[in-house]
């Protein structure tokens, strides 16, 4: 046999053996009656005393992010000029 054969020969009996495995965990599992299962058994238990504030259940640790377009940059850029050049005309007025 070559080298390739043993190894398919040795995945198929692994495959084989896992699924044995499943068919007979799944018969043991069919095997046990509805009744005999206690539904407190499946449900989660959850400390009510020991659970976590609103506040740090909802905090959301973010920052704000606030994004200023070209077309704004601009617009604020023109405005804060007119107003420096409105102010220097108007101490050279004054003067």
């Amino acid at each position: 046999m070559n080298m390739k054969s043993r190894d398919t020969d040795k995945q198929a009996d692994e495959l084989q053996l896992l699924v044995e495995q499943v068919e007979k965990g799944h018969e043991e599992k069919q095997a046990v009656p509805i009744d005999s299962i206690d539904n407190t058994d499946m449900q989660r238990e959850v400390d009510i005393l020991n659970l976590p504030s609103r506040k740090e259940k909802h905090f959301i640790n973010r920052r704000s992010h606030f994004k200023i377009s070209k077309a704004l940059f601009r617009f604020l850029f023109i405005v804060i000029l007119l107003i420096v050049i409105l102010i220097g005309a108007y101490f050279l007025e004054m003067s």
